[in-house]
C-alpha cells in the first residue's frame, strides 16, 4: 500500500515484504490513470487546434521546443535524483541544491538566448522572426524547472503521488485552455509554446505550497562539490535521452523544413499522449521506491518486473488501438492538410508498444547508481539514431524519420531492460522477450478483428464511420482490459480496488 502522502517519510519503518512492489504498481497505475484522463482532454483539444493552426505552425513550435531541449544543459530533475539519494540530510543538501539549480538555470537561459543566431542560420527554412522570438521566450524554461526542483523532490520523497498528479494535471489543463484561447485569436505557433511556460510557473508556485519550506541554512561549498560530482554523469545521461527523444524534429527541420516537421509533430503529439503520461509519472513514482530498496536487489528487480508486466498490458492495447483507428479517425476529424500525417502517426503509435518500459528502466538504473551505463546507452542510441532518422527523412519525410527512430527504440529499450536484470534474474533474455511479446500476442487477434471490421465501413458516411470507429475502439479496449485481468493478478487487484473506490465515492456523493 502507498503510504499516506502527509506522513510517509524515508526514515519511517520498513514496509513488509512486497509492499514496495505493490506501491510501485498501484502508485504508477492510479496516477497514470488520472494523468491519462487529462491527456485525453489535451488530445481532444487538438481537434480545435488543427482547425485554427496550420501544420507549419506545429512545425515551428515543435522545432523551437527541440532546439531549447538541445540547449537545455541544466537538468533540475536529474539534480533532484541526486538529492533523493541524500534524503536523510535533506535540509542541509536541499538549500545547496536549490541554489545550484537556480544559478545553473539562469546561466542556461542566457546561453539559449545567445545561441539564437546560430540556430537561425542552421534552420533557414523557418521564418527567422518567429523562430528566434519563440526561442527567446522559451529560454525561460530552465529557470522555471529549477524553481520546481526542490519542492518536487520533497513531494517525491514523501511518495506524495496524489499531490504531484493533481498539480501536474491542473497545470496541464490550464496550459491546454490557454493554447486554445491563443489559437482562437490567431496567435499561430505561439499558442503551442507560451502556455507551457504559464503551466511551468503554476507548477513552481503550487509545488512550493504543497511541499512547504525546508530548514534555514546557507549553501555549503563542500556539499555543492559532492552534488556536482554525482550530478554530472546523471545529467549527461538524461540530457542525451532528451536529445534522443527530439532527434527526429532536429533532423527533419534541417532536411525537410516546416511542413514535414509539422506533420511529424502533429502525429507525435497525438500518438504519444498516453506514453508521455506513463513515462513521466513512472519516473516520479519509482525512483524513490527503488531507492529505498538499494540493499535488496532481488526485491527491487521483482518490483521492476511487476510494473513492466502491468504496464505492457495497458499500453500495448492503447498503441494497437491508435494504429487501427488512425485512418478513419483522421478522415473524419481532420482536414485534408493533415491526412499525410497518418503513416507517421501509426509508426509512432507502434513504437509506444515498447516505450512504456523507458520510465521504469531509467528509474531502476538511477536507483542503482548506474549513471555511466545510462550514459553509454544514450551515446550508443544517438550514434545509431541520428543516421537512421537522417536517412529516413531524406527518403520519406516525416514517415521515414518516424520509421528510423522507431526501429532504434524497438531495439534499444528491450536491450536496456535486459541489462537491468542480467545476473539478477534467471533466464533474463527469455524474461525480457516475454515481457514485450506477451501483451502483443494476447491482444493482436482482437485488433486484427477490429481492423477488418473498420475496413468494412470505409465507404459509409463520415458520421457513421466516426461512430463505428468509437464503438470498435472502446470495445477493443474493454476486451483488452478483460484479457489483462485474466492473465495478470496485479491487474485484477488494481481493477477491484479502483472499482471499490469509485463505488464508495459515488455512494458518498448521493
Amino acid at each position: 500500500m502507498v503510504p499516506d502522502e502527509n506522513t510517509a517519510r524515508s526514515d519511517g519503518p520498513a514496509p513488509r515484504e512486497g509492499a514496495f512492489g505493490h506501491a510501485a504498481v498501484r502508485g504508477s497505475f492510479l496516477n497514470s490513470l488520472q494523468w491519462l484522463v487529462n491527456k485525453m482532454l489535451t488530445a481532444a483539444s487538438m481537434l480545435l487546434l488543427a482547425r485554427w493552426l496550420a501544420p507549419e505552425d506545429f512545425g515551428v513550435a515543435t522545432q523551437t521546443s527541440a532546439i531549447v531541449q538541445f540547449m537545455a544543459f541544466c537538468l533540475p530533475l536529474a539534480l533532484g535524483d541526486v538529492v533523493l539519494a541524500r534524503a536523510s540530510a535533506l535540509d542541509a543538501v536541499g538549500v545547496t541544491a536549490r541554489a545550484l539549480a537556480i544559478r545553473a538555470g539562469v546561466l542556461n537561459a542566457a546561453l539559449i538566448v545567445a545561441s539564437i543566431p546560430i540556430f537561425l542560420w542552421v534552420y533557414q527554412g523557418f521564418d527567422p522572426r518567429v523562430l528566434g522570438g519563440l526561442i527567446g521566450v522559451l529560454a525561460l524554461r530552465p529557470v522555471l524547472e529549477a524553481l520546481q526542483m526542490l519542492p518536487l523532490t520533497q513531494l517525491r520523497l514523501r511518495l506524495a503521488y496524489g499531490s504531484i498528479a493533481k498539480v501536474e494535471g491542473v497545470s496541464q489543463a490550464a496550459s491546454s485552455l490557454a493554447s486554445l484561447g491563443m489559437a482562437a485569436v490567431g496567435a499561430g505557433s505561439a499558442a503551442l509554446v507560451v502556455p507551457g511556460l504559464l503551466g511551468g510557473g503554476l507548477r513552481a508556485w503550487w509545488f512550493r505550497r504543497r511541499a512547504g519550506a525546508i530548514g534555514p541554512g546557507r549553501p555549503d561549498r563542500e556539499i555543492a562539490r559532492r552534488l556536482v560530482i554525482d550530478y554530472l554523469p546523471a545529467a549527461a545521461a538524461q540530457y542525451l535521452h532528451k536529445v534522443a527523444s527530439t532527434i527526429e524534429v532536429l533532423v527533419l527541420g534541417y532536411v525537410c523544413g516546416e511542413l514535414q516537421t509539422g506533420l511529424f509533430a502533429f502525429a507525435a503529439m497525438l500518438a504519444a499522449q498516453a506514453n508521455t503520461v506513463i513515462a513521466y509519472q513512472l519516473g516520479l513514482v519509482l525512483q524513490p521506491i527503488f531507492g529505498r530498496l538499494q540493499s535488496d536487489v532481488t526485491r527491487q528487480s521483482e518490483g521492476f518486473l511487476r510494473v513492466l508486466r502491468v504496464l505492457g498490458l495497458f499500453t500495448v492495447p492503447i498503441a494497437l488501438t491508435q494504429v487501427v483507428v488512425a485512418e478513419p479517425l483522421f478522415r473524419a476529424l481532420f482536414t485534408d492538410r493533415y491526412q499525410s500525417a497518418v503513416p507517421a502517426f501509426q509508426v509512432i503509435s507502434l513504437t509506444q508498444a515498447v516505450l512504456f518500459a523507458i520510465g521504469p528502466t531509467m528509474a531502476f538504473l538511477r536507483s542503482r547508481g548506474a549513471f555511466r551505463l545510462l550514459l553509454v546507452w544514450q551515446i550508443a542510441q544517438l550514434s545509431i539514431g541520428v543516421p537512421a532518422c537522417w536517412i529516413g527523412a531524406r527518403i520519406a519525410g516525416s514517415t521515414g524519420a518516424a520509421i528510423g527512430s522507431g526501429a532504434v527504440w524497438v531495439l534499444a529499450v528491450p536491450a536496456m531492460t535486459w541489462l537491468c536484470i542480467r545476473g539478477i534474474r534467471p533466464r533474463s533474455v527469455a524474461c525480457v522477450i516475454w515481457i514485450f511479446f506477451k501483451p502483443m500476442l494476447a491482444n493482436l487477434p482482437v485488433f486484427v478483428i477490429a481492423h477488418i471490421f473498420l475496413r468494412g465501413t470505409e465507404w459509409s458516411g463520415r458520421w457513421v464511420q466516426l461512430a463505428a470507429t468509437c464503438i470498435v475502439a472502446s470495445t477493443a479496449l474493454a476486451t483488452a482490459l478483460g484479457i489483462a485481468c485474466l492473465v495478470n493478478a496485479d491487474v485484477r487487484t488494481l481493477s477491484r480496488g479502483l472499482a471499490t473506490r469509485l463505488g464508495a465515492r459515488a455512494g458518498r456523493s448521493r
